[in-house]
């Protein structure tokens, strides 16, 4: 069936594919989880950091160590997944490049067998796209890659990229990041302005959980200062019951957090 849904979506404008995608999952989290707004995806923070410093990132602050999650904790991560029997997305970044964890294709493995009809994606900026690593990845199982073009790159960058495109059209997309499609998150990135949503989605699209196995309310706590809860002690089930109110809290405009009163928000589409 994921591959099914990969084909057709390889085949339409990626815009359009985001819009589809994304009433699909929520027909999906209603039929499946009776809430419209279950996460339509989870974030496994593989690393904490990038190696790039874009000046609308907050990861140019490169605040606290660089860690790895460990094989204990992404054990915990799948356990809790299985306990749901998730079948969404699942990608492997908040603000860090998910390719310097030079084990990441044994945990898209692990992912593709424990939960197949989860879908393995990645969002990456390329600096370590190989076509051996990316005929490792395809091989464990990657459905769908993201790789966003933040300049300066180099013609080798850009080389790389388009080859790995062309062998793997279904797998592989480019986004290049313009002023059009940034946001601030947190409101942490001096200098950056951009416009503040009303209404913010970003807690009701995604579940972040951290390096450590915190679950976070949001990638925009790049500071780390809010918790859900730890997938150590608590079920996703809990965690994401007692999260309902403050996500609609946030769709109906009302900014809980002095994050959220910063930060720009993120649209449903």
């Amino acid at each position: 069936m994921n591959k099914m849904i990969q084909l057709i979506a390889s085949l339409i404008p990626q815009r359009v594919a985001i819009v589809v995608g994304t009433m699909m999952e929520l027909i999906r989290s209603k039929i499946k989880y009776n809430d419209w707004f279950y996460p339509q995806q989870i974030f496994i923070e593989v690393g904490t950091r990038c190696n790039r410093k874009c000046g609308y990132c907050p990861e140019k602050l490169k605040l606290g160590p660089s860690e790895f999650m460990s094989n204990e904790i992404f054990e915990k991560v799948i356990q809790r997944l299985e306990e749901i029997k998730w079948s969404g997305r699942i990608a492997f970044h908040i603000t860090n490049e998910p390719m310097k964890d030079i084990d990441l294709e044994r945990k898209i493995k692990i992912i593709t067998t424990r939960l197949p009809n989860a879908i393995p994606t990645l969002l990456t900026n390329g600096d370590f796209l190989s076509m051996d690593r990316a005929d490792a990845m395809v091989a464990a199982g990657l459905l769908r890659c993201t790789i966003t073009r933040h300049e300066p790159v180099g013609a080798l960058w850009d080389k790389r990229v388009r080859e790995t495109i062309k062998k793997y059209p279904r797998v592989f997309r480019l986004h290049t990041v313009t002023n059009s499609n940034k946001i601030n998150p947190g409101g942490i990135s001096d200098g950056f302005v951009a416009k503040q949503l009303t209404n913010c989605y970003s807690t009701s699209c995604a579940l972040p959980i951290r390096y450590d196995g915190t679950v976070a309310p949001c990638c925009c706590d790049y500071k780390r200062e809010l918790s859900l809860g730890n997938i150590s002690k608590e079920s996703l089930v809990d965690i994401i019951a007692n999260f309902r109110s403050m996500q609609k809290q946030l769709r109906d405009g009302d900014r809980p957090w002095d994050i959220c009163k910063k930060c720009t928000g993120q649209k449903l589409i």
